[in-house]
């Protein structure tokens, strides 16, 4: 019986100590993925960073021993630096990578791709990353014997920017380098000696972006290919959505007075007119804006006046101004310059046309009738001097409309109940001239009371229908026609109509035809 108790616990120990060897099936193994740096990471740029962190992920559990870090200048991992963590993360000095690097035979400044592995510390742990992953990294730079420019500025230009700066006295300076976009563009530019010490230079960008911010990056070089330390410096142009914001901000007139004319009420002799002198009366100044243009002819040159300090003069006085009305050369250009903050580039405003001329009534053709109720009598009056107008028209972007200061002229029965203008300075239109685009001229105006007690209300029509009582012009020896423009003589033929609105007795009417020459 004892030896069957001695076998059975002999049997018994051999089936425990087998068990104890044997692999769990159950158990699971944990399993490291790398994670950052990223597969795809830009080169990171030792020289913008102290440190690198390297971090990884374990799934199903952890290595209780911790975790090595490998670096290897080959994706074999041959010959590598290793680093031990306890964490799934690890920071490396850019200072010891760059030392790595040196030993590896990467020269300073330089670019190289190395691989990083991570693997546990204690073998068979957990299961390490199938393949190492690549890593682009940039040396520290080499010591530079090249000395650096100075007081590097950017001014904003249109899709562009002017990059100046203080080159330093260095003899071996050959070039300027400028790297732009991530270093994806660069110009290179020969450095020219135009003066002992420091000197001033600079150099455009142009075929910018609008409203991207740019950084520049400015190195000196020597023939033998040695740089500076870099010089940053940054800008953002402007360009067309700029533009279009300004486009409608000219500065507008208020007023324009051919000068010399001023005359007396009552006076029935035309008043002295400098013919070609004018004087433009201007609206405060559009904010931001440096200057406003003039652009006329003058004595058959072109000739550009600039309003400067905009804010502070609000009359300008202009000479020479052509007579002709409409003419492409007698006309004012008027628009305002902008400047942005710091720019470089002058930014315009959209073009607005004015023009003021003295037009002469000729003698024939030319004809007043008039016509009276209740009486039904029909009478002709004479012009009794040769009868000026002021035509005139502002902040136009094509002249079509014009305003004129008087329309037919009574005959000399006295008193000032016989005006036909409103003196003022600048004149009152009595009536307007709009300027079809088949050169037919549509004549509208009115005249109401409170400007000269005197003068009756009235309103001015073309003479093309019959209003009222008494029958057409035409009817009464004056031709019913329509009114006209001449681009090419640049005269007016006027056929027109004026109806007293509130006289006794009312509908009193009178008819006017008139070729008004410059």
């Amino acid at each position: 019986m004892k030896k069957y108790v001695i076998l059975f616990i002999a049997l018994l120990s051999v089936e425990l100590w087998s068990c104890g060897n044997d692999e769990d099936p159950d158990k699971t193994v944990p399993s490291i993925s790398l994670s950052s740096p990223a597969a795809d990471e830009p080169t990171i740029d030792l020289n913008t960073t102290t440190e690198v962190t390297f971090s990884w992920a374990v799934t199903n559990g952890s290595a209780a021993g911790g975790y090595t870090l490998y670096l290897s200048k080959t994706e074999d991992l041959s010959s590598p630096r290793t680093y031990t963590a306890s964490n799934l993360s690890i920071k490396v000095s850019s200072a010891n990578l760059d030392i790595q690097l040196e030993e590896w035979g990467i020269a300073k400044g330089e670019e190289s791709v190395i691989y990083w592995y991570v693997k546990p510390t204690v073998a068979g742990e957990a299961i390490p990353p199938e393949t190492a992953r690549a890593l682009k990294l940039k040396r520290l730079p080499m010591e530079s014997t090249v000395g650096s420019m100075r007081n590097v500025q950017v001014r904003p230009g249109y899709e562009r920017v002017l990059l100046s700066w203080e080159q330093n006295p260095d003899p071996l300076i050959e070039t300027v380098v400028i790297y732009w976009n991530d270093k994806k563009n660069s110009v290179e530019v020969e450095l020219v000696r135009r003066e002992e010490g420091w000197q001033k230079d600079s150099v455009y960008i142009p075929d910018l972006t609008e409203g991207v911010q740019y950084t520049f990056e400015l190195v000196n070089k020597n023939s033998s290919g040695n740089q500076s330390s870099p010089v940053i410096a940054s800008g953002t142009p402007y360009g067309a959505q700029r533009a279009a914001e300004l486009k409608n901000k000219t500065r507008k007139l208020t007023g324009i007075m051919m000068t010399g004319y001023s005359p007396e009420a009552g006076s029935r002799d035309n008043s002295p007119v400098t013919i070609g002198s004018v004087t433009l009366t201007w609206e405060a100044a559009p904010e931001g804006s440096i200057a406003t243009k003039i652009r006329y002819k003058k004595v058959g040159d072109e000739t550009i006046v600039y309003v400067k300090e905009p804010n502070a003069g609000a009359v300008t006085n202009l000479t020479g101004a052509g007579n002709r009305l409409l003419h492409p050369d007698d006309i004012l250009y008027v628009s305002t310059l902008f400047l942005p903050d710091g720019g470089i580039d002058t930014l315009q405003s959209n073009t607005l046309q004015s023009q003021m001329v003295v037009y002469m009534v000729k003698d024939e053709p030319r004809a007043r009738l008039n016509y009276d109720l209740p009486s039904g009598k029909w009478s002709t009056a004479a012009y009794d001097w040769k009868l000026q107008k002021l035509l005139w028209a502002i902040n136009q972007e094509t002249i079509t409309v014009l305003d004129c200061n008087r329309f037919g002229c009574f005959n000399a029965l006295g008193g000032t109940n016989f005006l036909t203008e409103y003196f003022s300075t600048p004149p009152i239109h009595q009536f307007k001239l709009e300027i079809n685009s088949n050169n037919t001229v549509t004549v509208t105006g009115f005249y109401g009371k409170g400007q000269e007690d005197s003068v009756n209300p009235y309103t001015i029509y073309n003479n093309d229908q019959t209003r009222g009582e008494g029958g057409s012009s035409a009817d009464h020896g004056v031709a019913e026609g329509i009114s006209t423009f001449d681009p090419e003589t640049h005269t007016l033929y006027l056929n027109y109509m004026r109806i007293i609105t509130a006289n006794n007795p009312k509908d009193s009417k009178a008819f006017f035809i008139e070729e008004l020459v410059p």
